[in-house]
C-alpha cells in the first residue's frame, strides 16, 4: 500500500481508505499515507451527516501527528 500510496502522491492524487473497523486499521492507513479514512471505526451510517466521535478523533490526531514527526 506504501507504494501506492506514494505512486498517487507523486501525481497529485488523494488517498482515501474505506472500510475501516478498528483502530489497528486507522493507524496502517495513515502511516502508509491514507489521506482520508472512513468506515465504521470513526461513526456508523446516518442519514444525515455528523462527525466523528470525539475520541477517537483525538486519537486519529495524535497519531497522525506522531507519524508527521518521525518522517
Amino acid at each position: 500500500m506504501e507504494y501506492i500510496a506514494n505512486y498517487a502522491h507523486d501525481r497529485g492524487q488523494s488517498i482515501i481508505a474505506e472500510g475501516v473497523e478498528t483502530s489497528e486499521e486507522a493507524k496502517v492507513c495513515i502511516a502508509y499515507g491514507a489521506d482520508y479514512i472512513q468506515g465504521f471505526y470513526f461513526s456508523r451510517s446516518q442519514r444525515t451527516p455528523g462527525g466523528i466521535e470525539p475520541k477517537k478523533a483525538e486519537a486519529v490526531r495524535a497519531f497522525s501527528a506522531s507519524i508527521r514527526k518521525n518522517a
